[in-house]
């Protein structure tokens, strides 16, 4: 009696577990191939903000055309300080006939965990609270909001560098380098995988434009989407330093994703979900 009550007990253990969805881990995503730090001989220098532009759209959004040469034509004028991701949630997005989907479970965790979004176009500017929200909804506010925070100073400088390439393989080796200027408070460290030059039909008004031109899509976030913490006794002129290196196919299972027209981004993410700063470096410079 005892053994029958025994697998008994198993089998309903057993069976009343069930399997759970994955959870993106920093660290068993990327291989980590470097992880030190040093302090600099020499006062490392204030450095302003960059922004994390995160603009959310949708094929089927009439509207999201103007956000989107917006945001294009921000990234065209300010370079390397601004950092656009084009993020694809569920809303409006359902992809039209046979044109890759656009939209990803990273897209969504981002909509909802700091939204909800049920507007598009609309953005976060290094997901800070602004008058009152986080999301922006106003495209044409959108250049004095990023103008405003690149004004900014911030704690850290971020300097990412491809090391290596593999369009065989399909493997990038990355670098990034923190340079704080201050002592830093408790902070993450996040990166994105972004694509452009995805064509896919979209809604423009009352047209569908066949041959649209998507950038900077959201294609996979290779952190959590607040990142992975760094710390909270990081001192002024310390210099970190990570590398890192990836499988594309990893993420890209159907292997659609074209890695010259691909970025790494890479962001701090304070404990308040604001962006302390951003940047972003072409897989294949």
């Amino acid at each position: 009696m005892k053994n029958i009550g025994f697998l008994l007990g198993l089998f309903i253990l057993l069976n009343a577990c069930e399997e759970e969805g994955p959870f993106i881990n920093f660290e068993e995503e990327q291989a980590t191939l470097v992880d030190t730090s040093y302090v600099s001989a020499t006062p490392i220098p204030s450095v302003n903000k960059n922004v994390l532009f995160e603009e959310f759209s949708g094929v089927r959004c009439s509207n999201c055309p103007l956000g989107n040469a917006i945001t294009n034509g921000l990234f065209n004028s300010l370079g390397d300080r601004f950092v656009p991701v084009t993020v694809h949630s569920d809303f409006l997005a359902l992809p039209y006939g046979n044109d890759q989907d656009l939209r990803n479970s990273d897209a969504n965790n981002l909509a909802s965990s700091l939204g909800p979004v049920g507007v598009k176009p609309s953005t976060f500017v290094n997901r800070k609270i602004i008058n009152g929200s986080r999301l922006q909804q106003s495209p044409g506010t959108w250049s004095g909001l990023v103008n405003n925070e690149l004004a900014q100073s911030s704690f850290v400088k971020m300097n990412l560098e491809i090391v290596d390439t593999d369009e065989t393989e399909r493997t990038v080796r990355y670098r990034i380098i923190l340079s704080y200027n201050q002592n830093a408070p408790n902070h993450n460290l996040g990166f994105y995988l972004t694509e452009s030059e995805i064509i896919a039909e979209q809604l423009d008004g009352s047209v569908k434009i066949s041959n649209y031109e998507h950038e900077f899509v959201l294609r996979q976030s290779i952190s959590p989407i607040i990142g992975a913490n760094i710390g909270s006794d990081v001192m002024q002129n310390t210099v970190i330093i990570k590398e890192f290196k990836i499988d594309i196919d990893d993420y890209d299972t159907n292997k659609i994703w074209t890695m010259n027209h691909m970025y790494v981004v890479a962001f701090v993410r304070l404990d308040n979900d604001d962006i302390e700063t951003a940047t972003m470096a072409e897989l294949i410079p």
